[in-house]
């Protein structure tokens, strides 16, 4: 199985500085503190990640100014990090690289005057209200409701984020129609593949809610199935947390999560919250399948846009491949100024969840691509006729010393809904992720017998998961 560099990440967010800011200040305290991360033990970057958010916002000339200045500031960054190279660097848009001078402009209050007017005012709101509409927004500053035309002139929302994209990349450009907003990423030199979304579908200076556009997920799923053929690493980068306060709706719609985790990502990077975090794990309990949502705070904001209590911050996270293991580890890096200075002074942070400034766990690696020619053909043959039968047994003679050969092996049986091999091959399982796969297999069956059966196992009876002990329940 071939070898891959180790993958260290700078993840930042939030870059919204204030006027009298100066990012060559902000890119001065980077490169000194790389230096200080190095001398701890931590690989300088090698890939850079902006979840969002490169400006302020303001007038339409005010905004092309600061788009100038973000783009000076990320192109020094690629310098001293990347070597120059921006095919390394991952930009995805946030709510405030959303224009609110055009939805502002589109924006025509519904008349309630008439009758008829009140008539159909009533009929949208309620529209509005039953999500039926994506047209009409309701705002609590006047109390009015607001109607617009969808279509390229709201697309334009972007516009000026889409010149910004082409001006840094030059080979890339950002599409404002929004089935076409996201990007695929792929680094084959460190087996990684970054798929960037827009989750700013449909926001703008009413609507705060964030959004990824469905058939986004469906067109990066055909677009990124090869590269998971290959075994890369997928991670997912958009800009809004997943969550929020009860009395907010500025997060992102989380029904999205379960589709992104069907395309085979597992970890997954925002921003938006301002401050850094590692959000416990999303899974279904009925999917194999969990997403690692890492949010990093906000790079050079200040106190108008930090969170309470917050400082500038950003990640570093590092990513290696240890047999069929990824390990995985953040680190926090925060401006340990009292109060916000132009120059910020970088120091280990607390990530929120747990108080700590870094946190490591492991992730299973993907599936590599075997050297064994035979058997790669055999294996690419399955996948696409959906016959698995030969890799298997060609995988079956490798299994009892090659984890990684089982675990494929395993995989396709689970494909080829061979529900009984799975449970008869692993028996008694020994690792509680071979105990999900029996009762996974065993839930598809559902037969009786073979229930209670697995139950009896010694392997599921003692597993301390609480997620085998709720899957269990439902046999």
């Amino acid at each position: 199985m071939k070898r891959y560099p180790k993958i260290s990440i700078l993840h930042i967010s939030d870059l919204h500085k204030n006027d009298e800011d100066d990012f060559r200040n902000l890119y001065q305290s980077m490169k000194d503190d790389c230096e200080r991360i190095e001398q701890q033990g931590l690989l300088k970057p090698n890939i850079i990640v902006v979840s969002g958010d490169l400006i302020k916002g303001g007038t339409q000339d005010e905004i092309k100014q600061q788009y100038k200045e973000v783009k000076v500031f990320l192109e020094d960054l690629v310098d001293y990090y990347l070597n120059g190279d921006k095919s390394r660097i991952v930009i995805v848009p946030g709510n405030h690289d959303v224009d609110w001078n055009v939805s502002k402009k589109l924006m025509k209050p519904i008349p309630n005057g008439s009758p008829e007017e009140q008539g159909n005012y009533i009929k949208m709101l309620n529209l509005f209200l039953l999500e039926k509409v994506h047209n009409v927004r309701w705002n609590w500053g006047d109390q009015k409701l607001y109607s617009f035309e969808l279509g390229i002139e709201y697309n334009s929302r972007f516009q000026q984020f889409s010149e910004f994209y082409k001006a840094f990349y030059g080979d890339r450009s950002y599409s404002l129609m929004p089935r076409e907003q996201y990007e695929i990423f792929d680094m084959p030199t460190y087996n990684i593949c970054f798929v960037g979304f827009n989750s700013c579908y449909l926001n703008d200076h009413i609507n705060k809610v964030g959004q990824i556009y469905p058939t986004c997920v469906s067109l990066a799923k055909t677009s990124v199935k090869e590269k998971v053929n290959q075994g890369r690493i997928l991670v997912a980068v958009w800009h809004h947390n997943a969550s929020g306060r009860p009395m907010t709706n500025n997060y992102l719609d989380n029904r999205i999560l379960n589709p992104i985790i069907d395309m085979g990502v597992h970890i997954a990077l925002h921003g938006h919250q301002h401050y850094s975090g590692v959000v416990e794990e999303y899974h279904n309990a009925f999917k194999r399948g969990k997403l690692l949502m890492f949010s990093t705070g906000s790079l050079y904001g200040a106190t108008e846009t930090l969170s309470y209590g917050a400082s500038r911050q950003y990640n570093i996270l590092e990513m290696e491949q240890e047999y069929d293991k990824l390990r995985l580890s953040i680190h926090l890096r925060e401006d340990c100024n009292p109060a916000e200075y132009g120059i910020p002074t970088w120091g280990d942070g607390k990530i929120k969840e747990i108080g700590e400034s870094s946190w490591e766990t492991t992730l299973p690696l993907p599936v590599q691509p075997f050297d064994d020619m035979q058997l790669s053909d055999s294996i690419n043959r399955g996948l696409e006729t959906g016959n698995y039968t030969e890799a298997i047994e060609l995988l079956r003679e490798k299994a009892a010393e090659d984890k990684v050969a089982r675990k494929m092996m395993l995989d396709l049986m689970m494909k080829g809904k061979l529900y009984n091999d799975i449970i008869s091959y692993i028996g008694d399982p020994q690792t509680d992720e071979d105990a999900l796969l029996v009762i996974k297999a065993a839930s598809e069956l559902n037969d009786k017998d073979i229930n209670a059966r697995v139950k009896a196992y010694r392997g599921i009876k003692t597993s301390q998961s609480a997620h085998i002990r709720k899957m269990v329940d439902y046999l």
